[in-house]
């Protein structure tokens, strides 16, 4: 068992094709959609060159899986990318959160991210929207269920739109392929990876602030 974990886009494929339930006959354009996100570098970091074959962190795993969500939601590549990328320390928190609960508190909880893409502000008028009033339209927020459910009531009375994506179940649905395709060992190394990236990167831009 390696002490750190990777995997080819083979296995990321699998994995995603899993969870989405693609049918055998579309994988080859599922597995092309994913692509398209490497072409546009994302995530950053993939181990790639020359004559080599790409190799995925925990992280690009997590990451490429998370905005698989954004695409079924609608969103296109060029407008999900940008979404998370501005938020990634916010996902990372998210990730965090959620590993946090599976291995050291058990609860019986999930966390969420919730946010209105709201993909026609560059066209709004900027004096509709107020700065000084908390909205979740044109970025993403993170919470456990409560969180999830009094900002759903904020959303209901103040907004039109309100996704919820419940980022405990992706990581959790990720480990489970992990274990049917490589044995629950390296289950635990990637979500310990996954945590040690989590923390690092939200723990940083924690200090920042």
């Amino acid at each position: 068992m390696s002490d750190k974990f990777s995997c080819s886009f083979g296995t990321l494929e699998i994995i995603a094709a899993a969870m989405h339930d693609i049918a055998p006959e579309h994988r080859s354009a599922f597995a092309n959609r994913m692509k398209h996100y490497q072409r546009l570098g994302f995530p950053a970091g993939i181990n790639t060159g020359r004559g080599r074959a790409a190799t995925y962190k925990a992280e690009h795993v997590f990451l490429l899986c998370f905005a698989l969500e954004f695409a079924q939601l609608g969103l296109t590549t060029e407008n999900a990318i940008p979404l998370i990328s501005e938020h990634l320390s916010l996902v990372a928190g998210a990730a965090k959160e959620a590993l946090w609960r599976k291995f050291y508190e058990k609860e019986a909880d999930f966390t969420f991210i919730f946010f209105d893409p709201a993909r026609l502000y560059p066209l709004t008028n900027e004096r509709g929207w107020n700065e000084d009033e908390f909205s979740i339209r044109g970025k993403l927020a993170y919470g456990n269920t409560d969180i999830a459910l009094a900002l759903l009531k904020e959303g209901i009375l103040r907004e039109r739109r309100f996704v919820m994506l419940n980022v405990s179940e992706i990581i959790d649905q990720i480990s489970q392929q992990i274990v049917r395709l490589d044995g629950p060992d390296q289950e635990k190394v990637f979500s310990s990876d996954l945590l040690m990236w989590a923390s690092a990167l939200s723990d940083q831009d924690a200090a920042k602030a």
